[in-house]
């Protein structure tokens, strides 16, 4: 089930829920089938604040679409939690959009057991819209907590073309973990 609009202008909300019911509870509980539940407001023309249950922004394409309709995901989507309660900041400017956001980071992967209750991911990513559309990027970097002192991070960089009615994503990941 996906919900989406506009409460008043600058105000929007997107909720996305799966019906299906989790073989096991995961950490999340029930609300591991809850994909988005999140509230953005644009504040003038260049900011955007979104807060709540998002998609992190890895810097890939596949994340954008609903996982029901995805193929064949990278082994990278099929091993980490896309979807995590945060704030993510937004710069729109010449078509592009720079996003800067905080998540938790309490995945398995990532944060060791006596840490998930702490640990937080911090992301940047570059959202380009080039050429008219014919190329369009979404490269990030991400910082994910393991322990106090131990951090994991990659570079990720999705890439779109874009020619006439034909399109192709290339998502492309580097790092530690």
């Amino acid at each position: 089930v996906w919900f989406a609009g506009e409460i008043i202008p600058g105000i929007r909300y997107r909720i996305r829920q799966r019906l299906n019911k989790p073989q096991t509870l995961l950490r999340e509980g029930y609300s591991s089938a809850t994909d988005h539940a999140w509230l953005a407001f644009d504040i003038g023309k260049h900011w955007t604040i979104t807060a709540g249950k998002q998609s992190v922004q890895l810097g890939t394409f596949e994340y954008d679409y609903n996982p029901a309709d995805i193929y064949m995901p990278t082994m990278v989507y099929n091993d980490f939690d896309g979807y995590k309660a945060g704030v993510n900041v937004a710069y729109h400017f010449l078509g592009q959009t720079l996003n800067v956001q905080l998540v938790n980071s309490d995945a398995p992967q990532f944060a060791t057991e006596s840490f998930q209750r702490k640990a937080l991911a911090a992301n940047v990513l570059w959202e380009g819209n080039l050429f008219d559309g014919l190329l369009k990027t979404r490269w990030g970097y991400g910082a994910f907590q393991h322990t106090k002192k131990k951090v994991y991070n990659w570079v990720t960089l999705g890439t779109q073309l874009n020619i006439a009615a034909f399109t192709t994503e290339v998502d492309y990941y580097i790092g530690s973990r």
